[in-house]
């Protein structure tokens, strides 16, 4: 009887050991990051092939490069931030395939330690065995109650030496598993590395064709300066237009209260500041608006910013800085430029940078989309986030389509890429 007693505790314990280690099984939890990493990679590759076909279509004007370089520009940029992606993947993977390793390692260890203890535990069964008759300890019990529990002992020995068996099973599964992912690591790894590579040298030659390209430029220098200011002040005249479409749509809803005649014995007007001028609805569609900032829907499906809000100097002429009060938008011939939050059309009016441009009141803020043309809404028309406002148009002396995009609280215009949601 002493006999079958240590053989249940030997395998009791070791029931436990083994329970105690699979209940360490490591998880790797870096999948979101390798996610997040294959999702910018497709962007960024997305982005490069739509300014590969922008650049495509400005070469078909060889009189015109200034664009070229501006997408030539966005092209080393989007390639330098794709080999940052790739470097980091490389990173990521390096670092999951050490913990993989690292966990293979334990795996096999701890295989082998629970191998050797359920042999040990199975020696010692079949040394008792010998010495005593499972079949006699049942029959020559003291009672029937002792041969039951006798009875329903050795069925928990079999039953514990079925599960040892199990988890050895199953231990050798997770070396092998681990093992497969390993290998497909090493798989990836190798691939990412030519990935790496092949963009390297895209980079060099896209390097190479911008330094040509502005050899070319700088020979026709003057005309490039003039051709600029020309855009400068082009530029002026939309932000003096679209302060004065903002103005006149105030004017018509500003209540004026008299008060009393100044020294001339004309009566002073008291304009009502902007807050009481808006309706309860409109100051909640304000608050709401805000509310959204940074994960506005863009005012295209699909396009690149081929030029950031604020002043900055020209990619190809030195010394010659720009303003932009919003953010040009470059898209494919054809694409439709879209509301990005609810609100009212207020104004419609021809663009002094060409076509037409559009404003929506959002309560206190309005958002702007300059050179349309096919208009699709109206002056007065309520219209609901991502409907469509009418065709960017082509511009046929850059051979590109750009839509200029702007946001403004009042007089202020804001930097619409604060307000627009990054994962687009």
């Amino acid at each position: 009887m002493n006999g079958f007693i240590q053989t249940y505790k030997i395998s009791f314990f070791i029931l436990t050991f083994i329970f105690l280690y699979c209940g360490l099984f490591s998880q790797n939890n870096t999948g979101g990051n390798k996610s997040a990493l294959e999702e910018k990679r497709a962007k960024l590759n997305a982005e490069i092939e739509q300014l590969n076909l922008q650049v495509q279509q400005i070469k078909k004007n060889k009189k015109h490069s200034l664009s070229e370089i501006v997408a030539l520009n966005l092209k080393i940029e989007k390639r330098n931030a794709l080999l940052q992606n790739l470097s980091e993947q490389l990173s990521q993977l390096n670092a999951d395939m050490q913990q993989n390793k690292a966990e293979e390692q334990r795996l096999i260890k701890q295989y082998n330690r629970i191998r050797i203890a359920y042999i040990q535990s199975l020696r010692i069964a079949q040394k008792e065995n010998k010495k005593f008759s499972y079949l006699g300890f049942v029959i020559h019990s003291n009672s029937f109650n002792q041969s039951v529990k006798r009875y329903k002992y050795l069925q928990q020995l079999s039953e514990i030496r079925k599960k040892q068996a199990e988890i050895l099973k199953r231990t050798r599964l997770e070396i092998n598993k681990t093992m497969d992912v390993i290998h497909l690591q090493i798989g990836e790894k190798e691939k990412i590395k030519i990935t790496e590579e092949q963009e390297k040298q895209k980079l060099n030659f896209e390097k190479n064709t911008k330094q040509r390209t502005l050899s070319e430029l700088q020979k026709k220098e003057k005309n490039i300066k003039k051709e600029l200011d020309q855009k400068r002040k082009t530029a002026l005249k939309l932000q003096n237009e679209i302060k004065r479409l903002i103005e006149r749509e105030l004017s018509k809803r500003i209540k004026t209260e008299p008060s009393s005649p100044d020294k001339s014995g004309q009566k002073e007007i008291k304009k009502v500041p902007l807050r009481e001028i808006l309706d309860a609805n409109e100051i909640a569609l304000g608050k709401e608006f805000i509310s959204n900032k940074g994960i506005l829907p863009w005012p295209v499906e699909r396009g690149i910013v081929c030029e950031r809000f604020g002043t900055h100097e020209h990619p190809a002429i030195k010394g010659f800085m720009l303003t932009n009060n919003g953010v040009e938008l470059c898209v494919a011939e054809g694409v439709q430029a879209r509301a990005v939050f609810s609100g009212a059309v207020t104004s419609i009016a021809a663009s002094p940078s060409g076509g037409n441009l559009v404003i929506i009141r959002h309560g206190e803020y309005l958002s702007v989309y300059c050179n349309l043309d096919q208009i699709t809404v109206k002056v007065g028309q309520h219209v609901k986030p991502r409907q469509l406002l009418g065709r960017i148009m082509f511009n046929a002396q850059e051979n590109r389509s750009s839509m200029n995009f702007q946001i403004w609280k009042s007089q202020k215009t804001l930097n619409p890429e604060e307000w627009l949601n990054n994962a687009h």
